[in-house]
């Protein structure tokens, strides 16, 4: 998974998706990606630690590679599996309680408004 340390490796993983070159800072892509779309990348506006930045990836490549799993079992004609009921939550929502980007679902207390569930355990 991008942005994780294994055993084998002092490195994380560059942030690209598809990319699997090292990086010391999973923040910023490798230098080969850094070349490749020089002008079209920068930093983030907010800050975040490597620790947030290794999380925030690794829920982004786990839900892709759901979504792969779901599509290699309907193309092998098994029944994808139904998702668990609830709420649905949407990625890169604004949560209303901490203010960070986040994978969030509409606060039924609040419309209009999206809770992260970190903040909706809190309250």
């Amino acid at each position: 998974m991008a942005g994780q340390y294994s055993a084998l490796s002092l490195f994380g993983e560059c942030p690209l998706p598809g990319c699997r070159n090292p990086v010391d800072d999973p923040r910023w892509p490798c230098g080969e990606c850094e070349r490749e779309l020089a002008g079209y990348i920068r930093p983030a506006r907010r800050e975040v630690t490597a620790g947030q930045a290794a999380a925030e990836l690794e829920e982004r490549d786990r839900e892709v590679a759901q979504a792969y799993a779901a599509q290699c079992a309907a193309a092998a004609g098994h029944a994808p599996a139904s998702p668990a009921p609830g709420p649905e939550s949407k990625a890169n929502q604004l949560c209303w309680c901490c203010e960070q980007r986040r994978r969030c679902r509409p606060d039924p207390g609040y419309p209009g408004r999206w809770i992260c569930p970190d903040c909706e355990a809190v309250t």
